[in-house]
């Protein structure tokens, strides 16, 4: 039964805690002051937290016995990760993270449904290929994971890098995760309540999909115009809810741009302060002004740094953009603890920026 037990808490804890998939603002930092080691660690970690692709690993890995099976299956999801991680995040391809990871959801729903031979049973059909529907599902999994790693100030010098180095940690966290799993399924395997409990087991797990599906597809519903979950130069902000309308140039007509540096991180400075007694009082309604507010400011101040730091500030200001939204996302959907959690990224973010301003204030 303890298998079993593990499993349930993976169903219906997990999920609950699934927002932290994210990058935080200490990874933001990170990634701005660290090197490519750097990158490995936050792919290994990202991995490891990433229930949606542990769960779908286990599922996958569930009835696999022989070491050939196992390399095969393997080998297929991670070619397809790595390929839509790396391509998506070099060609700047990007889209609704909630839709993806409801997606990612639903590859979890499907294993655990193919687990439970439900395509003979229920549909009276055969089961697709399962190797061609495993190298799909990896191409999923990693556009969802370079809609992550695009949460990242990458800049341009030593981009290609950047991204392989975040897909060796990615694998490297992948192969510790396996070999957990085919550590408790070897275990498992030999007592006798694994052929009692494994279609309660995979009913489990194909409810963790659901769960995780459903929570993906409320921050969907919350998201205005799901475009906008990443910065775009010509971003528009709906007015009638958020009075807040943008400019065909991406800045706010509430947002009054200063001429000089120094008074663009004051500016900043009076919004953050602004966001953070917003948050204390639990007024949520305001957060979205003040975020989108500090967004046009660091948008205009990525555009006055010096040429050398101008990648990087240009990508700090597409992060702060990033968490502009996310801020305007879970406000919109009245979660104080995922907008606390959003501000103090957009923190990070803007002390990130800040590093790339020697006489900043």
């Amino acid at each position: 039964m303890k298998p079993l037990v593990r499993l349930l808490f993976v169903g219906l804890v997990l999920p609950a805690t699934a927002f932290a998939h994210a990058m935080s603002s200490a990874d933001q930092q990170a990634a701005l002051a660290g090197g490519n080691l750097e990158y490995i660690r936050l792919g290994a970690v990202h991995m490891l937290t990433g229930y949606d692709h542990l769960l779908f690993l286990f599922g996958v890995m569930f009835f696999l016995t022989k070491f050939g099976e196992i390399v095969k299956f393997i080998t297929a999801f991670t070619l397809g990760h790595c390929l839509t991680l790396v391509f998506a995040t070099l060609l700047h391809i990007r889209a609704n993270y909630f839709l993806i990871d409801a997606v990612i959801a639903l590859t979890v729903c499907y294993k655990a449904f193919d687990n439970l031979d439900g395509f003979r049973k229920w549909i009276g059909v055969q089961s697709p290929n399962l190797l061609g529907a495993v190298f799909l599902f990896g191409l999923i999994h990693g556009f969802g994971l370079s809609t992550r790693l695009q949460q990242l100030p990458l800049g341009h010098d030593g981009l290609v890098l950047r991204i392989l180095s975040f897909n060796v940690g990615v694998e490297l966290g992948q192969i510790a995760a396996l070999s957990v799993m085919l550590l408790v399924l070897a275990q498992w395997r030999k007592t006798a309540s694994f052929a009692k409990f494994s279609g309660v087991a995979n009913v489990a797990l194909m409810l963790a999909g659901a769960l995780l599906l459903l929570m993906q597809l409320h921050g969907f519903q919350h998201t205005k115009f799901p475009e906008d979950l990443v910065p775009h130069d010509d971003e528009k902000h709906h007015a009638a809810e958020h009075k807040a309308a943008d400019s065909v140039q991406g800045h706010s007509h509430s947002t009054k741009v200063p001429g000089s540096v120094a008074e663009i991180w004051q500016a900043i400075a009076t919004r953050q302060d602004q966001l953070a007694k917003t948050l204390r009082a639990q007024n949520l309604d305001d957060a979205h002004d003040f975020a989108f507010a500090i967004r046009d400011l660091a948008q205009a101040l990525a555009a006055q740094a010096p040429a050398a730091q101008k990648p990087a500030a240009d990508s700090a200001a597409k992060t702060i953009a990033a968490l502009a939204v996310a801020i305007d996302n879970t406000s919109a959907a009245d979660a104080q603890e995922a907008t606390e959690a959003n501000a103090r990224a957009l923190d990070g973010a803007i002390a990130a920026l800040k590093t790339l301003f020697p006489l900043s204030p």
